[in-house]
């Protein structure tokens, strides 16, 4: 009786298997249309298929071209029928599966269920010793499908034929096996000893990979001297787990900072503590060029850098005391190598977008909500309401002066600006001295547009020169010397603003009836008292007259390093002193005061009477320019500032190996 209700049992569960297989071909068998016509588009084909039935079209690419006329003649018909003829003489293929059909030019882009069935294969993945690998990654190549090995290192993997699967692991190198004919793998990994020894910086010293016990993240200068960015900082970015890079302005030149795992202090800087070279310098400190406030990598260049190395925990940064509070940042500058010189040069330009501005509302919508909005204030004054005449003019543009509608973030901003990183640097030397020697420019230039009705430029610029020569001497058997001189000069210009966030101010508080802008190479408003609305600001008022302001900055960053061996006393001693001399000078040009002329448009009647309607067949509306103020030059005022710091340091290292 056992075996008669297990055998039952199983005759059911084949029976709803094969009815749940057969459930998409009983669908297309079963399923007829009617379509008789001469002049329909593929695309009106279909969507007569999908009205009349539960089939849904997907296209895998763009070049279907579903405006094709087509003459289809079907009666009762089967879709595969319909689509052998609209497709018939095309290169274009389609896959019914189910209620989907799949439309593509590309044959082998059906899904794997539609083409062959393929071949299973199961395995297990191991490590050198025979331990089994959990989670590594199996991905039959050239594809995305793929699996992971679980708890014993085990898989199964339907691919197919002539697949290769791809075998990846951190820490292990990555390996690619081909299937054949093989239905069960054992696959051996072994370790990726490169990444496994490769040395890094921590603290006063080098250690491999391998032997870490605190977090440290590593960066290779080759990872970002290709992105077109104006400092070493920005390209941090996304590139080591746990550091948050933010750029707090936008503008050339502008200010970024790092965060280690997030902010340790609501009252104190958060920065993180900068060594360059071996040299502790602080965030606004001299050391690297930086300015008050601004990271020590903002004003290096990225090609004078060898490679970097980020302290996170506490345990990495112990030997830095309290200044490694927030993290320390190690960061290692190039230098020569034996042989013959070898000369790199680069440039790179790139092209830098916002990535949006807020969408003003237009003159028309605006006069249509201000009127809806004193409806249901109940105002009942028609003075403060805009009139018909005036909102049919904002929808038209009939009268772009007097009634304009400028969109003032397109009106004074550029859609693009440049940016260009130029760098040439020489390197070589023998046994007794190895040099490198850099030499790089920098140029961004702003977002603001320029007209020729201002008598100056005043938008955002950003000049930097670099400069690094980086020495090494051996000036005995036991005795070295490196001399490293390095700095950089900087002019920025910003433009000054009659407001303390000028974008909020050109892209919200503006309005555009305010005026119609550059009328003629003079700025042109229109008069408040036109508008129920009662002032005027246009979006030129921010910067117009306003002046700018520039930044001159030089820095000088020296620093020597001699390190005498005493294997005569003990093999592996020596002693070192160490020394820096750093100068940063600032001035700082005012370009202030100063008027421009500018001028009101109004209509003839208007000035005689304002309160003569237009509707008047007398209205004259003739336009009338009345000036306002003239050019008088800016004023002018600087102030500087200067900042030196010494750096001594004396040490004893013993670095032996028992």
């Amino acid at each position: 009786m056992k075996n008669n209700t297990r055998f039952s049992i199983c005759l059911l569960f084949l029976w709803m298997s094969m009815n749940f297989c057969l459930a998409a071909e009983t669908y297309s068998q079963e399923t007829f249309f009617t379509i008789e016509s001469n002049n329909l588009t593929v695309k009106e084909v279909f969507n007569k298929i999908e009205k009349e039935s539960e089939y849904i079209f997907f296209y895998l690419d763009n070049s279907v071209d579903l405006n094709r006329k087509v003459s289809v003649k079907a009666r009762k018909e089967q879709v595969s029928k319909i689509l052998d003829q609209i497709f018939e003489g095309t290169d274009t293929h389609y896959y019914i599966s189910d209620r989907q059909i799949i439309i593509s030019k590309d044959e082998k882009a059906a899904p794997v269920s539609l083409q062959q069935k393929g071949q299973t294969i199961t395995g297990i993945v191991k490590d050198a010793t025979g331990e089994p690998v959990i989670g590594a990654n199996i991905v039959e190549k050239g594809t995305t499908n793929g699996t992971i090995t679980d708890m014993n290192g085990q898989f199964t993997l339907t691919v197919n034929p002539k697949a290769v699967l791809q075998i990846s692991y951190i820490g292990f190198n990555t390996l690619d096996m081909p299937v054949g004919n093989k239905s069960s793998l054992t696959i051996k990994l072994t370790e990726d000893t490169k990444a496994l020894d490769e040395v890094v910086v921590v603290g006063y010293g080098v250690m491999r990979k391998s032997d870490l016990t605190g977090s440290v993240g590593s960066v290779k200068s080759d990872v970002i001297q290709k992105q077109a960015i104006s400092s070493f900082d920005q390209g941090l970015q996304g590139k080591v787990a746990g550091v948050q890079v933010m750029a707090t302005s936008g503008s050339p030149g502008g200010v970024v900072d790092i965060r280690i795992r997030g902010g340790n202090s609501l009252t104190s800087g958060n920065q993180p503590l900068y060594v360059i070279d071996g040299y502790p310098v602080t965030a606004g400190g001299s050391a690297g060029g930086s300015g008050a406030g601004q990271n020590p990598l903002a004003t290096l260049n990225p090609g004078d850098i060898e490679s970097m190395e980020i302290l996170k925990d506490a345990s990495a940064t112990a030997v830095f005391g309290v200044r490694g509070a927030n993290g320390v940042v190690l960061v290692t500058t190039r230098r020569g190598k034996s042989g013959k010189p070898t000369i790199n040069v680069s440039t790179i330009t790139g092209v830098q977008q916002p990535l949006s501005y807020v969408q003003q509302t237009g003159s028309y919508e605006f006069a249509r909500y201000w009127n809806m909005k004193q409806q249901n204030d109940r105002v009942t004054d028609k003075a403060m309401y805009f009139t018909r005449e005036a909102i049919e003019a904002y929808r038209t543009g009939s009268d772009p002066i007097m009634y304009p509608n400028t969109k003032w973030g397109d009106y004074m901003y550029n859609d693009l600006f440049i940016q260009s990183k130029n760098n040439i640097n020489i390197s070589g030397g023998n046994e007794a001295v190895k040099y490198f020697v850099s030499l790089s420019y920098l140029y961004q230039n702003g977002i603001l547009k320029q007209f020729d009705a201002l008598p100056y430029d005043n938008n955002f610029k950003y000049n930097r020169y670099n400069y690094r020569a980086n020495l090494d001497f051996k000036l005995t058997r036991t005795t070295t010397m490196k001399l490293n001189i390095g700095g950089n000069v900087g002019q920025k210009q910003e433009p000054r603003a009659s407001s303390d966030n000028p974008w909020v101010y050109t892209q919200i508080w503006a309005l555009p009836f305010a005026g119609p802008g550059i009328v003629n190479g003079v700025r042109t408003m229109t008069p408040g008292a036109l508008t129920p609305v009662g002032v005027s600001r246009d979006g030129l008022s921010i910067y117009w007259g306003q002046g700018y302001n520039q930044e001159y900055k030089t820095t000088l960053n020296t620093d020597v390093d001699i390190t005498q061996k005493l294997d005569i006393l003990t093999k592996g001693l020596s002693v070192s002193v160490k020394a820096s001399y750093d100068n940063m000078f600032r001035l700082n040009k005012y370009r202030t005061g100063g008027t421009v002329e500018s001028q009101t448009a109004y209509y003839k009647s208007f000035m005689d009477d304002s309160t003569k309607p237009q509707t008047d067949p007398d209205y004259d509306k003739t336009i009338v320019y009345v000036p306002n103020g003239s050019i008088t030059p800016l004023n002018y005022s600087e102030d500087y500032g200067r900042d030196r710091n010494w750096y001594i340091e004396g040490r004893i290292n013993y670095d032996r190996t028992f």
